[in-house]
């Protein structure tokens, strides 16, 4: 599969992507899910502080942190376990990484302040796409402008 200078799959369908995640670190400052343990293609667990519903196989997820993209992950198993040596993210899924932006952070240029992300909050949710636009033309549009982001 071809991928740009961001180890970016040049073949993303926007329309699969189906939800944004916010995801921290404990002390809120360093950069998550970083290293070779999760690049391109590789597998990995997923953390949410509580457990609910993680979407279904296949569905994309942009990750970003602090304002800014770092991640776009396929839901691997949606099937949540339960890490007890883990007290803050005790619960997990499986995700592969898709894009992952290596170089840092960098700041997306699709503004999600004009979407209604109360919900987001935290390691708590999975924010789903449909539920924070108005319409469904303007979810294509903010999915098709993510990925335009990872590019």
């Amino acid at each position: 599969m071809e991928r740009d200078f961001f180890g970016v799959c040049m073949s993303i369908k926007a329309k699969a992507i189906k939800y944004i995640k916010n995801v921290s670190s404990v002390d809120g400052e360093k950069f998550v899910y970083g290293g070779s343990k999760y690049e391109v293609g590789k597998t990995w667990n997923l953390t949410y502080t509580k457990e609910q519903h993680r979407g279904e196989k296949g569905d994309l997820v942009v990750l970003w942190q602090k304002g800014k993209l770092s991640h776009i992950v396929e839901i691997v198993d949606p099937e949540i376990k339960l890490n007890k040596n883990k007290p803050v993210f005790k619960y997990y899924n499986k995700v592969k990484t898709i894009a992952i932006i290596n170089n840092g952070l960098v700041k997306a240029k699709t503004s999600l302040r004009n979407y209604d992300m109360r919900c987001l909050g935290g390691n708590t949710n999975l924010v789903s796409i449909d539920a924070i636009a108005k319409t469904a033309a303007e979810a294509g549009v903010l999915r098709k402008n993510l990925v335009k982001d990872f590019k």
